[in-house]
């Protein structure tokens, strides 16, 4: 029974510093709404990384061939534009997709400039 009186304080404090973190994470656990809301700020944010990592490999691309472009000659031209049908005819789809992809960020691009 002889315990030294600023321990049992620094023993109660730690207790109710335990006990405010239970009753925190309670309180979040048995708030849905705001649980549903980080969810989906997290899955935006991760989408919104994607969406960067993208950009940067198709802005990447486009200064890639930008490049070949000034350097090419019409027959590279006539070359480039037949390997471009057949990719076209052989992936409808992925070249939808990447079409989507380019205008999303061209326009992303020119309305952040108004």
């Amino acid at each position: 029974m002889g315990e030294d009186p600023d321990a049992i304080r620094q023993e109660i404090e730690a207790t109710r510093d335990e006990m405010a973190e239970t009753v925190d994470a309670l309180a979040y656990k048995a708030d849905v709404k705001a649980r549903a809301q980080d969810r989906v700020q997290e899955r935006r944010d991760a989408v919104q990384e994607k969406i960067e990592v993208r950009r940067e490999q198709v802005t990447a691309r486009i200064d890639e061939a930008r490049e070949r472009v000034s350097h090419a000659t019409p027959e590279d031209v006539k070359q480039g534009a037949g390997t471009a049908l057949e990719r076209l005819k052989q992936n409808p789809v992925g070249f939808a997709v990447g079409a989507l992809v380019v205008g999303y960020l061209l326009g992303r691009a020119l309305g952040a400039r108004r």
